[in-house]
């Protein structure tokens, strides 16, 4: 079987994204050889790391991939490292009982459905390093009650909150509406 990840460590599933061996970087990644086929292995509160050792590598953790976290239910909370850039598309989408997610100070992308129907995240705080935030990302989260988007934030795509019925106040950056 082929798989989608190119190891784990300490139960979390990794990419190895480096174009070279002069910087080692991962994006952390779901179990199995497709996302459909995943296993959906992530439970309760997963704190990422920073760095992470394979094979005698030391890699930096720089992203979430697609769908790294697609569909796991059973996931509770979140907590990345500063060393985190890009949360990908539909990463923590369907995580249907995800409170609450920890963004790193280092984060500059949100993609495009990342937390689709997560209906119980109530908490999250959006860091001053943000510049984008994609299509639908917060769309169905039901329990949102607040957000404030910095001031660094240059673009937010459509429908971003759609379906937020629990969100009464959204604070926008200066210039975006």
């Amino acid at each position: 079987m082929v798989n989608a990840h190119d190891f784990v460590v300490n139960d979390i599933y990794y990419n190895i994204t480096s174009p070279n061996e002069t910087v080692l970087t991962v994006d952390v990644t779901f179990e199995g050889s497709s996302y459909s086929s995943s296993k959906k292995t992530y439970a309760d509160s997963v704190v990422v790391p920073e760095t992470v050792t394979y094979k005698n590598k030391k890699y930096s953790v720089t992203g979430v991939a697609n769908r790294a976290f697609y569909n796991c239910v059973n996931l509770t909370g979140v907590s990345l490292p500063n060393s985190v850039k890009k949360i990908g598309t539909y990463a923590f989408y369907g995580c249907t009982n995800l409170t609450g997610a920890v963004l790193p100070d280092s984060l500059k992308e949100i993609g495009t459905y990342t937390f689709y129907n997560c209906g119980k995240l109530n908490n999250v705080t959006i860091p001053d390093s943000l510049e984008s935030i994609g299509n639908y990302a917060f769309y169905k989260c039901t329990s949102l009650a607040e957000i404030i988007i910095p001031e660094s934030v240059n673009k937010i795509g459509y429908s971003v909150f759609r379906d937020c019925s629990s969100l009464r106040n959204v604070t926008l950056p200066k210039g975006i509406t």
